[in-house]
């Protein structure tokens, strides 16, 4: 029996997607899903159920438990890496091709680096081992800007770039997706006729979704789905999950699950996040310090004039913080292009000057240091021929 078949049988809606997946092996059928493909047949299913109940004459209580997943709670956990709990890897990065990898992470892979791994291993590093910056795995990015700054545009026109990127340079398949929770396919149909980068996000629009006691399930399986995705925005999914049948729970503890839960997901499924915020009329950050304390990191998409750019004031990524990276949209594709050359002028330079101040003390110390070694030879230089001259004087008065 295949897990469409299995599901037909299926009485008791109660149960979470993990539960239901043990009692489908418990069966032991010849044919056995992978857990993932399962998870989503059984989502989709219990929504068409969940819909079909709601508009039934005949209505049926359907309580919020018993559809969405509750976070157990779990003990106390200490970690002793002295006595043998091991440190975790760094997590991968998913680089753009662009410059926003090194703005985002300063994670970069130089030549100490591939040399060693060459000598540890007898063989030269990976294309795909070599970090060049990028978004990161396993962490929760947010971005804030007024209406209208580009800030969810940006993020998802470089979120198809990676996809690109990942594909033509190292042969790799990504998905990358983007859940609106304020926008309809109608709306965003717009955005895709502009830029046909986008074509490669796929989409989840979540006020399909809204009033139905399963909301919670639908969006954290869409966020466990992707390799990259673009949330927009915070505030539009804590209202969806507000509107809930059943929600009961204060705002302060929906954030706090949401915060909770959203770390979870990043880490198990191995991916990066991108959460759009807002920020207020004069471009601070509107919100709680919840999310950027407990979050990786804090950027800005700003306007200065008839310019935008991208600026980290929060980067647990390494990398880079309160460097302005001017951007702009390219009429004809779409495209997000950074003004490079505006950027190394600015930041690369300086420290390039750095470099050379540093070398020329460096220089300035060894004449020193050279032209003391030479006075001292010349003192002794000295004495010796006043000493010569002295005993030749001696040797004259005596005869």
């Amino acid at each position: 029996m295949n897990v469409k078949e299995y599901l037909k049988t299926l009485t008791d809606f109660s149960l979470t997607a993990t539960e239901a997946y043990k009692n489908y092996l418990n069966m032991g059928f010849p044919e056995v899903s992978t857990y993932p493909y399962f998870r989503t047949q059984y989502n989709k299913y219990n929504t068409r159920v969940i819909q079909a109940i709601n508009t039934t004459p005949q209505p049926v209580e359907v309580k919020t438990e018993e559809i969405v997943e509750v976070i157990e709670e779990q003990g106390r956990v200490i970690k002793n890496y002295m006595n043998g709990d091991s440190i975790p890897d760094a997590p991968s990065l998913i680089p753009t091709g662009t410059m926003f990898d090194e703005l985002i992470s300063d994670r970069i892979t130089n030549e100490e680096e591939m040399k060693a791994y060459e000598e540890k291993y007898g063989e030269e590093m990976p294309e795909d081992k070599i970090e060049i910056g990028g978004f990161t795995r396993k962490c929760v990015d947010i971005t804030a800007g007024k209406a209208g700054s580009g800030k969810t545009y940006s993020r998802c026109v470089l979120a198809a770039k990676a996809k690109v990127f990942m594909k033509r340079e190292y042969n790799k398949d990504i998905r990358v997706g983007f859940i609106s929770g304020e926008m309809r396919e109608s709306e965003w149909a717009k955005e895709l006729k502009k830029c046909s980068l986008l074509k490669e996000l796929e989409v989840d629009y979540m006020l399909n979704y809204v009033g139905q006691n399963n909301y919670e399930s639908i969006f954290w399986e869409a966020v466990a789905d992707y390799d990259i995705v673009i949330i927009d925005s915070f505030p539009a999914i804590l209202g969806h999950i507000r509107m809930s049948p059943n929600e009961k729970r204060p705002e302060k503890t929906i954030i706090n699950d949401f915060i909770r839960k959203i770390l979870q997901t990043v880490e198990s499924s191995n991916n990066n996040v991108q959460l759009i915020n807002q920020c207020n009329k004069d471009g601070n950050y509107k919100g709680g310090t919840e999310l950027p304390h407990m979050l990786s990191s804090l950027s800005f998409v700003e306007t200065e004039g008839p310019k935008r750019f991208m600026r980290f004031e929060k980067n647990r990524n390494n990398g880079n913080v309160n460097r302005k990276a001017y951007f702009s949209k390219d009429e004809n594709t779409g495209d997000i292009i950074f003004n490079e050359e505006a950027y190394n002028s600015t930041y690369k330079s300086s420290e390039d000057n750095k470099t050379s101040l540093k070398e020329l003390m460096e220089e300035l110390s060894n004449k020193t240091n050279r032209f003391n070694e030479e006075l001292e030879e010349e003192i002794k230089l000295d004495i010796t021929t006043t000493l010569i001259d002295e005993e030749e004087l001696q040797e004259n008065v005596t005869e």
